[in-house]
């Protein structure tokens, strides 16, 4: 070893000491201000959660939030803490209060799911959000609801009928037959807001899979991806989710294609009435104030968002409501005893009916609601 190199080194040893004692200093610091001094430090929680916000992205990167937060709740109470500057907030009245103003704007996690442009769910502009609320909103009066409904039986539990009418007939010899009630409800669902929002059958129950089904599952997971490394759809992030990516943008095309088609069918006289769906509604609404229409580009936009919200938040009520009754036998007794009793056997219960003659039915899909909520993730307010 050279002179030089043995100087070198033994001058580095006391400056690497010094740089290691300081960053020691710095981050013992930080976690005391942050545990008995910090403006939140008060409030309840774990440890790791008080000291860095990793614990939280961690979980939620994961997928294990929901379990997360329904375990802090018990341990914690309505208010705990997620991270050093995020609190959560468990009660109904609570949620609903910061959720509807405006004065508590989205936070910045919003811009990194935001695949697609501002949409209704992820602008983080009331002016934006007012506007686009009032554009959509009239596709989903009771009046159009109620003329959907024929394509929401249709495509819903006609087809969950059928497919499992058809598994019970191949299944003659066997002494049992699979049903995988959380797949069928997926597909399913994904048959009826595809219908409703793009006009077209994609028959995903009826063939266990479908190119749409595809795209939603990869527009999730590069989501999911965005959600921790926002960069990740420019380059050179983007290298590594290619084939996420292109799915998307065929997704996007498609949407597209469907909007100007629809338009070109009306233009054209080819539809000898408008279609009584959601993709009709949207094209039809505008801002009853400024008049403003959405855009094809907006439209396609808000109808893969309504497409990726509706299908999850309704197919995993269905799981959970089905799951919570077969755990508890004398609530599913009770339950088609009531069906039986206020309607005959072949008879296709419609919203309404069901409403009105069925509220034990109606009082367990709730109850499994409170129990496990469908999201996930958390809807974050600044």
């Amino acid at each position: 070893m050279s002179i030089t190199n043995i100087l070198f080194f033994q001058s580095s040893v006391p400056g690497l000491a010094v740089a290691t004692t300081l960053l020691g200093s710095f981050i013992v610091g930080k976690v005391i201000y942050r545990l008995y001094f910090a403006p939140l430090s008060k409030v309840p929680g774990s440890i790791p959660s008080k000291i860095s916000g990793l614990t939280y992205h961690f979980n939620a990167f994961f997928g294990r939030f929901g379990q997360l937060s329904i375990d802090d709740y018990y341990k914690y109470g309505n208010i705990y803490m997620l991270g050093p500057n995020n609190v959560a907030i468990c009660d109904p009245v609570d949620c609903r209060t910061v959720l509807k103003s405006h004065k508590l704007l989205k936070g910045p996690i919003y811009d990194n799911v935001s695949l697609l442009g501002e949409t209704l769910f992820t602008t983080r502009s009331p002016e934006i959000a007012n506007t686009r609320r009032k554009q959509i909103g009239p596709a989903f009066t009771h009046g159009n609801l109620n003329a959907m409904e024929p394509v929401v039986i249709e495509c819903g539990i006609n087809a969950i009928c059928s497919k499992w009418d058809e598994l019970l007939a191949q299944a003659v010899d066997s002494p049992y037959v699979e049903i995988n009630y959380f797949n069928h409800f997926s597909l399913a669902t994904f048959d009826i807001i595809g219908t409703l929002g793009y006009g077209q059958r994609f028959h995903a129950l009826k063939n266990n899979q479908s190119q749409i089904t595809k795209w939603i599952i990869d527009y999730n997971k590069l989501s999911m991806i965005k959600i921790a490394f926002k960069a990740v759809d420019r380059f050179p992030l983007s290298v590594f989710v290619r084939r996420l990516i292109k799915s998307k943008d065929d997704f996007v095309s498609y949407g597209d294609a469907v909007v100007q088609n629809r338009r070109q069918q009306l233009d054209s006289g080819e539809l000898s009435e408008k279609p009584t769906d959601i993709l009709q509604a949207l094209l039809d609404s505008d801002d009853p104030e400024s008049k403003a229409k959405m855009t094809p580009k907006e439209i396609s936009a808000e109808t893969i968002e309504l497409l990726l919200a509706g299908s999850d938040s309704t197919s995993l009520t269905l799981t959970w409501a089905m799951h919570h009754l077969l755990l508890y036998p004398e609530v599913y007794r009770k339950a088609v005893d009531e069906v039986r009793t206020n309607f005959p056997y072949s008879h296709t219960i419609t919203y309404s009916e069901g409403k009105a003659q069925l509220p034990y039915v109606d009082a367990c899909i709730y109850e499994s609601l409170r129990i496990h909520a469908v999201s996930g993730i958390p809807l974050p307010r600044v």
